[in-house]
């Protein structure tokens, strides 16, 4: 059986929409891999919102009911399923800490075990975390993670941030050679990314492309559950991307191809 790769998603800023981009990535590979497991994991501590129009009702699941089994060493896979949130027809989520401002009970060992059953359990795994690096869910949700999106968007805050959330990729990720990402969210036809291009050419950063600005989807809800409920395609697929990622990177699709290593029409 093959382990999931970890693929990790952190804004610069915040609400910069990591979490809105990591569901419409992994709607997106569910389209393309109609029979692949695929699980959305919420690390961020400081603003727990993954899918949450979605898993709002579901208020007895998630990440704070594994901590005591995994402390006395009693968790075990049916356990881990049954905390698992399903978006019918979609993915499955693991829903975010209910633990606002209590962080830091959320542990080493805790966000490791939960991402050992992860990769033995579903086939692609995608993980949010906070940009802040004083707690254990971006520490080791990136020191685990095989692939790396930060997610910008076109301003000055993110500009005077990137550099640091850059650094701390780099210093967390396990290899040197773990590959970093970037898309642009909220663009539009006015937007200039040159002032960027300097960071991401120094860092050997891959630009996935740049996700037009749509108000309708500019919520907590990640995705429109219309869409999932619907089968239809995510917010953002069909989006024309920016000149500043490849040629052929005209779509969501594409950028999940890239991402993936895929071919073109795979």
């Amino acid at each position: 059986m093959n382990r999931a790769e970890i693929y990790t998603f952190l804004s610069v800023v915040e609400g910069n929409g990591a979490k809105y981009c990591a569901t419409n990535f992994a709607y997106e590979i569910k389209k393309k891999n109609p029979k692949a497991k695929i699980a959305l994991v919420d690390f961020d501590f400081y603003h727990p919102y993954l899918c949450a129009l979605q898993t709002a009702r579901d208020q007895f699941h998630g990440i704070d009911n594994l901590l005591d089994k995994i402390s006395s060493g009693t968790l075990n896979e049916l356990l881990f399923k049954e905390n698992m949130i399903r978006i019918e027809g979609c993915f499955d989520v693991l829903k975010g800490t209910r633990k606002i401002g209590r962080e830091n009970l959320i542990l080493r060992e805790h966000i490791l075990q939960s991402l050992e059953f992860l990769r033995e359990l579903y086939d692609y795994v995608l993980v949010v975390v906070s940009s802040r690096n004083d707690n254990a869910g971006t520490i080791y949700g990136l020191n685990q993670s095989d692939k790396v999106v930060i997610v910008l968007r076109n301003n000055y805050a993110n500009l005077y941030n990137f550099e640091r959330v850059v650094e701390i990729c780099k210093k967390f990720v396990s290899k040197s050679d773990i590959p970093l990402y970037t898309i642009y969210n909220m663009s539009s036809e006015k937007d200039a990314y040159d002032s960027f291009t300097k960071i991401i050419n120094e860092n050997k950063l891959q630009p996935l492309g740049a996700l037009e600005y749509e108000p309708k989807t500019v919520d907590n809800s990640n995705i429109g559950t219309q869409a999932i409920n619907l089968g239809k395609a995510g917010a953002l697929t069909d989006k024309i991307f920016s000149k500043q990622a490849p040629k052929n990177t005209k779509t969501i699709e594409n950028a999940v191809n890239i991402l993936l290593q895929l071919n073109e029409h795979e």
